[in-house]
């Protein structure tokens, strides 16, 4: 597939910030960033008509995220946050080398659930995300800690659905949880998961850490925005557009 490849740098501290996933699962993101950077305007670009990307082959989620991104930086973002793991995993690299702003990517969150001395860990992901070169090389960076990876089929899809009744999804969940041993840490790495968080934590109780990439995410893009100089001071907006 081929794109052409834009350079684009936004300079103006003013302009929001770009948020996209396949629906609703970056929300939760975007919230964290709006906690931590309040004084930031912010656009949320929701991909509905392809919800969810874990489902779909490599070339369309490339397809979508070249779109995406494409769309929030003409538009004016000074940096996007690809608010997906799996589209992160697919085109992250892709999109840095097509346009010169900002691209910050969703990693899931096994570094710090190393870290923590858990040595037995589950990673739900979709099963896309499972099969990414990106996302393996990151799970046999710890080839000490017993991770097991966990391509959830069809879990975002019944997140997307019951967005406003997750309690509805719970018997799902708690049947993908059954089939595996009880972990150290839990993962969530797809930013749908991060909505259930809840019931997983409802499942197993308080001996059981669960653990999200989304202050790891916002932290990276409070970085490269400060070492930019485009960290905003005046603004607080937000505006969502589906496509």
């Amino acid at each position: 597939m081929r794109f052409a490849y834009i350079s684009v740098m936004i300079t103006d501290k003013s302009s929001p910030i770009g948020f996209y996933d396949s629906g609703v699962g970056g929300i939760t993101v975007l919230d964290t960033a709006m906690e931590a950077m309040p004084h930031e305007d912010y656009v949320y670009l929701a991909d509905c008509s392809h919800a969810p990307y874990g489902c779909r082959g490599s070339d369309e989620i490339l397809g979508r995220a070249m779109f995406c991104t494409g769309k929030l930086i003409s538009d004016g973002a000074k940096a996007v946050v690809v608010a997906c793991n799996t589209a992160t995993a697919v085109a992250v690299d892709a999109l840095r080398k097509a346009y010169g702003a900002i691209i910050i990517g969703a990693e899931p969150a096994i570094k710090p659930a190393c870290k923590s001395g858990a040595k037995n860990i589950l990673v739900l992901v979709t099963p896309l995300t499972a099969v990414q070169d990106r996302f393996l090389r990151l799970v046999h960076a710890y080839p000490d800690k017993n991770i097991t990876v966990v391509p959830a089929e069809g879990l975002a899809s019944s997140i997307e659905k019951h967005i406003d009744n997750t309690e509805a999804v719970r018997n799902e969940v708690y049947a993908l949880l059954s089939r595996y041993s009880v972990p150290d840490a839990v993962v969530l790495g797809c930013t749908h998961y991060v909505h259930i968080a809840r019931l997983i934590k409802d499942y197993y109780g308080a001996g059981v850490r669960v653990y999200d990439g989304n202050k790891g995410i916002v932290d990276r893009l409070h970085n490269e925005l400060s070492s930019a100089g485009l960290l905003n001071v005046m603004g607080g907006r937000v505006r969502f557009v589906t496509v």
